[in-house]
């Protein structure tokens, strides 16, 4: 080979050489051929380790990186060098533990910010049979959601009812205790969505509203026996012993009615008068502010006389101005005494007797006439009193 020939061979191998690079340049790309230059992830300084560009658009209109996928690791989603046989589908990424439940569009509740973010998840709660309400809105999708044994979490066919999820709490709630008297399992009646603890109960909903001081009184008060349903609503189911117990005046001795709401009122227990005007002997004048015990000093309430001399024979035996009793005065005390005005100094009417008074006898003393003490069956002739004139 002469010089020249060996030159030309030379040339020709170092222009080989020399334009190998460019050859692996148009080469088929490992990583597939919409990847484009190498010099967007690599650098000539050192091939490794990948640094890639701002410039680099991760597979624009295809799947674009954002949210938590601007983060993750490019090995997370591609298995292998070639990119674009990546798949583009949440699930080939992301373990459905729905099962297909719910079908296979991941965006429906998921978002690419955090995968169990759950502010779109309580959004698409609206379109359920469940809206989310108040507290219900911060409670996380396992407390209602529960998985079966297969670690499938149920989302559909839940019930929408509130013992649906809340059984263990009526059966475990001792005060007051919900199972055993017979609470509704409907939650609603007492509790909100708003707070579940502290719930009250809707009294005016029942047979016994409650009013005056039944509104401050403790539920233990009234079912501290733990019955609820079918409780009785008369006064004296709770208020026995205050009946028992009462000594002034003693209800039980004076058989007094058990229907306590005759004298005492929701507002106040104590302190409650009779309502006399509801017996057979209504209270007037005078009567109105004598005390329970001028005329129920014996204890007897029921069945008491309603004569006035049932009370006043002391007063008709005692009088002797005129002498009542020597008199034989009758002893329908309101002949001349009203419980109007007043008791001492009563008015005899003389025009119901076989005498009335006329002219000058009006003004005549009753001594005058019945200085003799006689008052029933007197004559009624003038010279019974005239014989001296």
């Amino acid at each position: 080979m002469t010089g020249l020939t060996r030159w030309i061979g030379a040339l020709a191998l170092g222009f080989g050489l020399w334009s190998s690079p460019a050859a692996a340049q148009t080469s088929t790309n490992p990583h597939g051929p919409a990847v484009g230059a190498c010099v967007t992830c690599h650098l000539p300084t050192a091939w490794q380790p990948v640094e890639i560009s701002d410039s680099f658009a991760h597979a624009e209109g295809i799947f674009a990186l954002d949210g938590a996928h601007a983060s993750t690791s490019c090995t997370s989603c591609h298995a292998t060098l070639v990119f674009d046989e990546a798949p583009t589908t949440c699930a080939s990424c992301h373990e459905d533990l729905h099962r297909g439940e719910l079908g296979i569009n991941c965006a429906r509740c998921h978002t690419t910010r955090s995968f169990v973010d759950e502010v779109g998840q309580v959004r698409l709660h609206e379109e359920t049979r469940f809206p989310l309400r108040a507290a219900h809105t911060t409670v996380a999708c396992s407390s209602c959601h529960p998985s079966t044994s297969a670690g499938q979490p149920q989302f559909r066919g839940r019930s929408t009812t509130c013992v649906g999820c809340h059984q263990a709490d009526y059966e475990g709630a001792s005060d007051p205790l919900h199972a055993g008297p017979g609470f509704p399992t409907e939650c609603t009646t007492c509790h909100t969505q708003t707070a579940w603890r502290g719930a009250p109960f809707d009294h005016g909903a029942t047979q016994f509203p409650l009013t005056g001081a039944h509104q401050a009184t403790t539920c233990a008060s009234c079912h501290a026996d733990g019955v609820y349903a079918g409780k009785p609503t008369a006064c004296v189911a709770c208020h026995q012993p205050d009946y028992d117990g009462t000594t002034t005046p003693p209800h039980e001795a004076a058989t007094f009615a058990t229907t306590c709401a005759s004298c005492h009122t929701t507002t106040a227990w104590l302190g409650n008068p009779f309502d006399h005007g509801t017996t057979q002997f209504p209270l007037t004048g005078p009567h109105q502010i004598a005390t329970c015990e001028s005329c129920h000093a014996d204890g007897i309430y029921a069945g008491r006389p309603t004569s006035c001399i049932s009370c006043h024979q002391p007063d008709f035996d005692g009088t002797t101005n005129p002498n009542h009793s020597q008199a034989g005065y009758s002893t329908d005390c309101a002949t001349c005494h009203t419980d109007g005005t007043r008791w001492a100094g009563a008015t005899y009417d003389h025009g119901a007797t076989q005498f009335p008074l006329t002219g000058a006898h009006l003004a005549t003393t009753c001594a005058s006439c019945h200085a003799d003490g006689v008052y029933a069956g007197k004559p009624t002739a003038c010279v019974a009193c005239h014989q001296p004139d």
